[in-house]
């Protein structure tokens, strides 16, 4: 037991290391450089003069530079925070969406789109600052939804009527 044990705990650090140390910077660099590539497609864009909403170019704008440094800061402790201050903070949520209507309303097609794009890869962020936990967070699910189906099973095997019980799990005699 104890053989298997220490196998698994070597297995998932070694698993941890690769990730946390190759597959998530690797990850966070693409999604860097995709946050780049759509900065420069938003200023070429802008600069072009095709803008019809400059205060959503503004929007936009800002939005793709505040997050292409704090590409691996975007974690459950800022989502806490944010939802946390959405809640308590009313002049905070007033602001968040008067932008985000501000996005919606804007007749400006190409700008929504880089918005999207620009939205897609800050999620795909969040999943990757938390794609280890992964490993440790699947197995306590599993567990949670078996526990939870035998718990159904069994309440629906207390309700069988006592002549057919012998069909379903017939009944042993104990040696004692």
């Amino acid at each position: 037991m104890t053989y298997y044990l220490f196998n698994i705990i070597i297995t998932l650090g070694l698993f941890h290391f690769i990730y946390e140390g190759i597959i998530a910077p690797a990850s966070r660099m693409k999604i860097r450089n995709n946050l780049f590539k759509l900065r420069d497609e938003l200023r070429a864009y802008h600069a072009s003069g095709d803008v019809v909403d400059s205060e959503t170019f503004e929007i936009i704008h800002g939005g793709i530079n505040n997050f292409i440094n704090r590409v691996s800061s975007l974690n459950f402790a800022a989502q806490r925070k944010l939802k946390s201050r959405y809640k308590h903070d009313q002049k905070f949520k007033e602001e968040l969406q008067n932008l985000s209507k501000k996005i919606d309303d804007s007749p400006d097609k190409e700008l929504k789109r880089i918005d999207d794009e620009a939205t897609k890869w800050i999620a795909k962020a969040f999943i990757v600052n938390h794609g280890a936990w992964l490993v440790y967070v699947v197995p306590v699910v599993f567990v949670i939804l078996t526990f939870s189906s035998v718990k159904k099973l069994a309440q629906r095997l207390f309700l069988v009527p006592k002549q057919q019980i012998n069909s379903i799990a017939p009944s042993r005699k104990l040696a004692i």
